[in-house]
């Protein structure tokens, strides 16, 4: 006589794997495409691009920035660097500070190279932004042109 086995469920039959087929080609930007279609339900449909996350700023006037930061000093700065005016705020203060108490006709003396520095990062700050903006732009799945056929 054998004795009783220990296991009395059957075993389960294996699970057929899910057939599926793979097929590719390109999108409208000339981008690689993969698609898995499930053979036994309806075929997935591949989602549409998702478009750039945040939208992008307008590049800014360097000509009006420059102008602003030698009309307004620090307050004209505004446009281009919220961080520059505040900084140049700050330098201008740290240097006029000391010298209006004693010399109040002196003061053209920290002025002059707060307007000078206000103008050269109002300059700069406006060129960089917009590379930044420019560089932005071209990474967007808008600007991203069509490849055109073979030839």
């Amino acid at each position: 006589m054998t004795p009783p086995s220990t296991y009395a469920s059957p075993i389960p039959p294996l699970a057929e794997p899910a057939r599926t087929a793979r097929t590719g080609g390109y999108d409208r930007f000339g981008n690689p495409q993969d698609t898995v279609h499930d053979l036994q339900a309806a075929p997935v449909v591949a989602a549409r691009p998702m478009p750039y996350p945040r939208r992008i700023a307008r590049p800014r006037s360097v000509l009006l920035a420059v102008f602003l930061a030698a009309l307004l000093g620090p307050i004209g700065l505004l446009y281009s660097s919220r961080v520059g005016a505040l900084v140049t705020s700050t330098f201008f203060l740290l240097i006029a500070l000391p010298v209006v108490p004693f010399w109040p006709e002196w003061v053209f003396v920290a002025a002059v190279p707060v307007y000078v520095l206000s103008v050269m990062w109002a300059f700069f700050a406006t060129l960089g932004r917009n590379a930044t903006i420019a560089f932005q732009h071209r990474w967007t799945v808008h600007s991203v042109t069509r490849p055109t056929g073979r030839r």
